[in-house]
């Protein structure tokens, strides 16, 4: 994991470069170097490329301005704290970002807040100096990394995603619903098999049942991946079910069991959609 990673910038490389009785503590502004030397192309091909882009071009024209180390670091940390808002909960209010850089004093962190908001203008040609890369704007930035077929797929599946776990839960709900309303006399004749009509019928509400809740599940959008990998048990368990019990239906004309094999490969396609990291 992090804490053991030995990649640049990461919390081991940390440790080696400081000495044992330096008052430092790992920031917020070295992690966005750690995410940006070593998983940028990753992060870009995730649905917070666009916010992640946005972030660096703001970088890039704070130095581009001549803004100082602070306000570097100032960038990054709102960066950070604003790419991770919707899981974490938290905003960069100015009282967050007084505890996230402990390294710069209070008084100077609201001047260089009031800064940023005014926009920090000086002459950047000593700066220019000092490092041997140039800012560059957002629309090369983008450019140096194309959409590759991996980004092409998560766009366009990713609005499919949710069109996918409805169309399940729509057919969980009215396969529940046959299976616990619908008489005996309708199917039974259809199985042809040896076991007695009793027993046909019970399996036949049992799987009523557990269709309903699968389809509760998947409205509630409950544990996604366990949800997911419940289906697949469960169609599957239904096809060899139905292979012992009436064999003969899967020469039947309209697909009795030939269907159950394109619904097991959208349902691994859900399961693959069920994790976006």
């Amino acid at each position: 994991g992090f804490l053991n990673s030995a990649e640049p910038f990461g919390f081991q490389d940390f440790l080696k470069s400081t000495p044992d009785d330096a008052d430092a503590t790992y920031e917020l502004p070295q992690l966005w170097d750690y995410l940006r030397a070593n998983l940028e192309p990753s992060i870009m091909a995730s649905p917070d490329g666009h916010r992640w882009a946005l972030a660096v071009d703001a970088l890039e024209r704070c130095e581009a301005r001549g803004g100082d180390a602070e306000h570097v670091a100032i960038v990054k940390t709102v960066s950070l704290i604003d790419l991770f808002k919707e899981r974490s909960g938290l905003s960069a209010s100015p009282a967050l970002l007084k505890y996230s850089l402990p390294s710069i004093k209070p008084k100077r962190l609201t001047e260089a807040l009031d800064q940023l908001a005014a926009g920090v203008v000086a002459d950047p040609a000593p700066l220019l100096e000092r490092i041997a890369t140039r800012p560059a704007p957002v629309s090369r930035f983008l450019f140096r990394r194309p959409a590759g077929t991996q980004d092409l797929w998560q766009a366009r599946l990713y609005l499919l995603k949710p069109l996918i776990r409805l169309v399940l839960a729509l057919m969980w709900a009215a396969s529940g619903l046959l299976g616990l309303f619908l008489p005996a006399g309708r199917f039974l004749p259809h199985l042809a098999s040896p076991l007695p009509d009793a027993a046909l019928t019970m399996l036949a509400r049992a799987g009523g049942v557990l269709d309903l809740a699968l389809a509760a599940l998947l409205i509630l959008n409950w544990r996604p991946r366990a949800t997911a990998l419940a289906q697949i048990a469960l169609v599957g368990s239904y096809t060899v079910g139905l292979s012992l019990i009436a064999p003969h239906l899967w020469l039947d004309p309209f697909g009795g069991l030939l269907k159950n094999l394109p619904v097991l490969a959208l349902l691994l396609t859900h399961l693959a959609l069920t994790e976006e990291r």
